[in-house]
């Protein structure tokens, strides 16, 4: 009879191996495109020296960012996906540093949103009064009112929010945070290597993995970050 289920029992699919060029699981993260020595040495402070590193650095959550919930709905403690139309931003300092306060609002009600590290760049320029941003994160009251610090934001439109869109829900993959990298970056570039992961050493012995139906260590791997 066991041997009858062993037969009947479905096989793991097996991802088709993709030619990554020259990354391999003991090449530098430096190395990949979109790092460089700056963020390189982020992710030494994270003990990640290698892609092998990259890909074992993994998820401690996953995110529902399905987006249609009111800020009027929002929970103390909960993590959520508000879409909102910018109504102000302003620069504060606090203890000499710059910070920024952005609120943007629904229907039902506002959010605010609060950085105490102001990324570079353009990062400041997507909240135009009237913008329609896409902000998401862990809400927690402070004052009476519900925010969200350092939020992950998008922009969807920068007209009213009367135009109708579409945005579908998805599921993202949460990671402890390296300092000086953004999580949609630090996704970007695990997103990037993640063939890699299909080279790597698999340790377990065949016989063990085959008598459990275990997958491969790539396949698992890549499963975890998707």
């Amino acid at each position: 009879q066991k041997n009858e289920d062993k037969a009947l029992a479905p096989k793991p699919k097996k991802r088709q191996a993709v030619d990554t060029g020259p990354l391999k699981p003991g090449t530098a993260v430096q190395f990949v495109k979109g790092v460089g020595p700056k963020t390189a040495q982020a992710f030494a402070f994270r003990n990640i020296d290698t892609l092998e590193d990259l890909l074992r650095f993994l998820p401690r959550r996953y995110e529902n960012r399905q987006t249609g919930a009111k800020t009027a709905e929002l929970e103390d403690g909960a993590s959520a996906t508000i879409e909102g139309e910018v109504i102000t931003k302003d620069f504060r300092r606090m203890r000499g540093r710059r910070t920024l306060d952005v609120v943007i609002g629904d229907d039902t009600g506002h959010l605010y949103l609060k950085w105490f590290r102001v990324p570079g760049g353009t990062f400041i320029d997507r909240f135009k009064k009237g913008t329609i941003i896409q902000a998401s994160g862990s809400v927690a009251r402070y004052r009476g009112k519900m925010q969200i610090v350092h939020p992950e934001t998008k922009v969807l439109e920068a007209a009213t929010p009367s135009v109708s869109q579409e945005h579908d829900g998805t599921i993202i993959p949460g990671y402890l945070e390296v300092e000086g990298v953004r999580p949609a970056t630090l996704r970007s570039i695990i997103e990037r290597v993640l063939p890699v992961s299909q080279s790597m050493d698999d340790k377990l012995p065949v016989v063990l993995k085959e008598r459990h139906q275990f997958e491969a260590l790539g396949e698992c791997l890549w499963n975890l970050h998707q």
